[in-house]
């Protein structure tokens, strides 16, 4: 099954973006003008940047960065005299980011909440929140150790109640199972602990990369990494969903989560879609900027044609656009 986005199969970016995109984007651009604008203190009328120009920094959760990179990329296929920057910022220091107006712009694995928005509504400053994207986080494996486990399994190994891997199967080694992360403070962390209700085990890892967790995996085989989706999807094989080579991504039996219990089931956009896969969040553009300059610009393509195609070739199920299954028969 694929997940189809708007009518659009997946492209290179250079194929995508087309001239009838081009003025389609300018259209999105100038509703988002008329959206996102509002009066608004915190700001001052010093920038320079157009919808179409000048030089902003935007924060982005590392668990997204390729997924950012691979937009901006796309955004200056079309525009080349746009400067987006990435500040790579944990949930915690990219909502402050943006309340503070250190940022105007952040892609988060999460909505603002009811006290944060108290916050920007007492500093008389209103931002807008978009969703663009549905994405999973994927417990990643050895090659040589299982790729599918157990929703309450995998809820018992994060709080550390099942500590090794021959407590999930006798046939495992008797080695300590250790969870590696991005960061102590990463969204992924916070996503899972709040499945255990606080309860993280003892052997866990931070290695302050992603690239890093996935290197980490590839070589040890008591680890399970734990990493957003556009970081292990094969951008290259779109008919199949496939992930990187080298590793494991493991299926998971959501059991009594949901109604499809029973069987194992991989971030494949299908799942994230109908919510079968259990650890799915949905990533958001959360502007603050009452002016026409370029983040809300930058948010307006996000959500448009061009920038949910590249949201669907990442692997991640777009939101902006819809979206639907279609079924692809594969023919030897």
């Amino acid at each position: 099954m694929i997940v189809t986005n708007s009518g659009l199969s997946s492209y290179s970016v250079g194929n995508f973006v087309t001239k009838n995109m081009k003025l389609e984007f300018t259209l999105a651009a100038c509703l988002a003008v008329l959206f996102f604008a509002c009066k608004n203190s915190g700001h001052t009328s010093e920038n320079t940047d157009t919808p179409t120009s000048g030089s902003i920094t935007i924060g982005c959760d590392p668990t997204l960065e390729p997924l950012a990179r691979a937009e901006i990329q796309a955004f200056n296929v079309l525009y080349p005299k746009a400067d987006i920057q990435i500040k790579l910022l944990n949930e915690n220091e990219a909502f402050n980011a943006l309340l503070v107006d250190s940022v105007r712009l952040i892609i988060a694995a999460r909505d603002v909440t009811a006290d944060e928005k108290k916050q920007f509504d007492q500093k008389q400053q209103v931002v807008k929140s978009r969703p663009i994207a549905r994405d999973g986080i994927a417990f990643i494996t050895h090659t040589t150790m299982p790729d599918k486990i157990k929703y309450t399994d995998l809820l018992s190994i994060i709080s550390g109640k099942m500590q090794f891997w021959n407590q999930l199967d006798k046939s495992l080694p008797a080695k300590e199972i250790q969870l590696v992360f991005d960061d102590s403070k990463s969204s992924t962390v916070l996503n899972v602990a709040s499945r255990t209700a606080g309860e993280i085990g003892k052997n866990v890892s931070a290695f302050n990369s992603n690239q890093k967790v996935i290197d980490y995996v590839k070589e040890n085989i008591s680890a399970i990494g734990i990493i957003g989706l556009s970081w292990i999807s094969d951008g290259q094989d779109q008919t199949t969903g496939s992930f990187i080579k080298n590793i494991h991504v493991m299926g998971i039996d959501p059991g009594d989560t949901c109604e499809f219990g029973g069987t194992y089931y991989k971030p494949f956009q299908a799942y994230l879609l109908k919510r079968i896969y259990p650890f799915y969040r949905d990533v958001h553009a959360i502007v603050n900027e009452p002016r026409n300059g370029l983040g809300n610009a930058f948010v307006a393509f996000l959500a448009n044609q061009t920038g949910q195609t590249v949201v669907q070739q990442k692997g991640l199920l777009p939101l902006a656009q819809r979206a639907w299954i279609r079924p692809v028969e594969i023919k030897k």
